[in-house]
């Protein structure tokens, strides 16, 4: 239920822009990267996602210190879009046309341009918190002050989730298991049949990576990142709770994802 309502608003979101609904549009997405090896639909499917990522980043941005600024936000999608259209169409055709054994790099392109063009977009628009900081609470949700080193630990951990971890389930896990592991094992079929079985096996596989296994990764990343008080800013050395125990543990204001 806390999915469908914007947290800083309270208005419910639309369906498509919940952050629950990307694991279907991603999952179909995916599926499409991984199939295509055309010009058009390769950069018609970055176009796509990159518009469909930047649009649940602004239906759901909900930092009061840092409001959303258009521009900023433009020139994220732009920067972002540029880089996976640029990274998918290149070096797909480069390595259309490269030698024989340098072929099968081709699969991983996909997730080099979403990876590359993810954490463009995600740093372009967090920047100001490793610039002027986030907020941190204790464990009751008091406000305890600004860290800048938390901003900075927070971003970074935002770009390996969003850039390196879910990704790697969504289009890089899939062809490696299908290379590797499903299309060997169809080796036995006769040729009819293991056409016939190996779309519908891969889609499968994609589909589980993208529904299964992305959750379970993002689930490996709290949404508020933890902080050792001294391991921050002097200001934050000491601090006690109400009843005058040393606190232990901080947590970034702003969640994760």
């Amino acid at each position: 239920v806390a999915d469908a309502i914007h947290p800083v608003t309270g208005d419910v979101l639309p369906n498509f822009v919940r952050r629950s609904s990307t694991v279907p549009v991603n999952a179909v997405i995916a599926a499409a990267m991984l199939s295509t090896s055309s010009v058009s639909g390769t950069a018609m499917l970055h176009l796509y996602f990159q518009s469909y990522n930047s649009l649940v980043r602004y239906a759901n941005h909900s930092d009061e210190r840092h409001p959303l600024d258009p521009k900023r936000l433009w020139a994220a999608y732009g920067l972002a879009t540029g880089a996976a259209v640029a990274i998918g169409v290149g070096a797909g055709r480069a390595l259309h046309d490269a030698p024989p054994a340098l072929r099968p790099l081709r699969m991983i392109v996909p997730h080099l341009a979403v990876a590359c063009a993810g954490a463009l977009g995600l740093y372009m628009h967090n920047a100001p918190d490793a610039v002027d900081g986030i907020e941190l609470v204790d464990s009751t949700g008091t406000v305890r002050g600004v860290s800048v080193e938390a901003g900075r630990g927070t971003l970074a951990r935002a770009l390996a989730l969003h850039a390196v971890v879910l990704p790697s389930c969504q289009l890089l896990l899939p062809p490696l298991l299908m290379r590797y592991g499903i299309t060997p094992s169809l080796q036995s079929f006769s040729g009819l049949t293991r056409l016939s079985l190996a779309f519908p096996l891969a889609l499968g596989t994609t589909f589980a990576c993208v529904a299964g296994l992305a959750p379970l990764a993002a689930a490996a990343f709290p949404r508020q990142v933890s902080f050792e008080p001294s391991a921050l800013e002097p200001q934050f050395h000491g601090l006690a709770d109400a009843e005058g125990r040393p606190l232990g543990v901080l947590y970034s204001h702003k969640a994760l994802y």
